[in-house]
């Protein structure tokens, strides 16, 4: 038996021509429903959207300049009174804490509070043994995440100390 060569060229590339064929047509049918699916979506949230705007339009031509003056006023109020409150919140823990761990021979003279949980003291102690002894307890602390005694000097019978702490989570 003699095979036809050209019978054999001929269908593999009939064959390649009818892939090529089906490749081209699916990626059309897929390219398509992707057009399809977006234009459906992208109208449902174009709607949306201008439904939105339409509303907000409403919105500010009820109210107008001085009403929507005298909201933004009371509104930034409450805003601050929040933020006092969290302030607060924040002060009574550090003030509880520092108040809790403090030594029973220590005295403060000043204490100042920054935003992001440091505090600086100044005080009194008898002796430096005390003072190392506040410092430590203060190391201690779950809370303290850096402790420092910055500097102490000698006034009369008492030590002048200023201390720094850095607590965590506050």
């Amino acid at each position: 038996m003699k095979r036809d060569e050209n019978l054999i060229l001929r269908t593999s590339s009939d064959n390649f021509i009818k892939y090529i064929f089906y490749i081209a047509f699916y990626i059309l049918i897929f390219i398509c429903l992707f057009s399809v699916g977006y234009y459906l979506i992208y109208n449902t949230y174009v709607k949306k959207i201008n439904i939105v705007d339409q509303e907000i339009m409403e919105i500010e031509n009820f109210v107008n300049t001085s009403k929507s003056k005298r909201a933004i006023e009371y509104y930034s109020k409450i805003v601050l009174i929040s933020d006092i409150f969290k302030t607060r919140k924040s002060l009574t823990n550090i003030f509880s804490l520092i108040e809790k761990n403090t030594h029973y021979d220590v005295v403060f003279k000043e204490f100042e509070i920054v935003d992001n949980g440091e505090v600086y003291i100044t005080g009194y102690c008898r002796t430096e043994e005390v003072c190392a002894q506040a410092l430590l307890l203060f190391e201690r602390m779950e809370e303290s995440e850096y402790v420092s005694l910055d500097s102490i000097k000698k006034e009369g019978n008492t030590n002048l100390f200023k201390m720094y702490i850095k607590l965590n989570n506050f």
